[in-house]
């Protein structure tokens, strides 16, 4: 199954490659590439998931995300800001009104 294409805010680039995506005060999408977040605003969680990344974009760097995934012990992925986010999201339920 592929990514969706979507469209970098950062650099205007559109493609499938690992990004960012925040969701605004209205709930749209705000989609931003790792690399392009981590250099335009200094975010915090795509610095430490690119950090042993060196200079890799794109397809080769989503072999690299892939290959050092949150239980490898890459320091992206075991970063205070990133084990926080990820022990905060829990598996979601959906529920039926009516």
């Amino acid at each position: 199954m592929s990514n969706p294409v979507r469209t970098c805010i950062g650099c205007a680039q559109s493609d499938d490659h690992p990004r960012h995506v925040l969701a605004t005060a209205d709930g749209a999408a705000v989609t931003w590439h790792m690399d392009c977040h981590s250099i335009a605003t200094g975010c915090e969680i795509c610095t430490a998931q690119i950090s042993e990344a060196k200079d890799t974009k794109g397809d080769d760097l989503r072999k690299h995300l892939l290959k050092t995934r949150p239980d490898a012990k890459q320091a992206g992925w075991t970063a205070p800001s990133v084990k926080e986010l990820l022990a905060s999201v829990a598996p979601r339920t959906e529920t039926k009104e009516g």
